[in-house]
């Protein structure tokens, strides 16, 4: 779209949940393990996934007629600070 080139970046993180309400359930039999997704000792194994976009800033702020940290101050300001490295690199 509008010729400009996006590219993906994926990171994917492993971990296991320990929480007291977790246990808590877990005692009084509410949550019963499965050893695959429940432990017996009350650990939940949980997986994240995420997908970024990531943009060639230089290309784009040329592109769009503006130098890249104008570009870089601009997306940082128009997402509210989401993304504090746009603008402390």
């Amino acid at each position: 779209m509008f010729g400009l080139k996006c590219y993906f970046v994926g990171a994917r993180l492993r971990s296991h949940l320990d929480m007291p309400e977790i246990k808590d359930a877990f005692a009084a039999g509410r949550i019963v393990p499965d050893g695959a997704i429940v432990k017996n000792d009350g650990a939940v194994l949980t997986t994240k996934a995420a997908v970024e976009p990531v943009w060639y800033l230089p290309g784009v702020a040329k592109r769009f007629g503006c130098d890249e940290e104008t570009l870089r101050r601009g997306i940082y300001e128009q997402t509210g600070g989401m993304f504090p490295e746009l603008v402390t690199r």
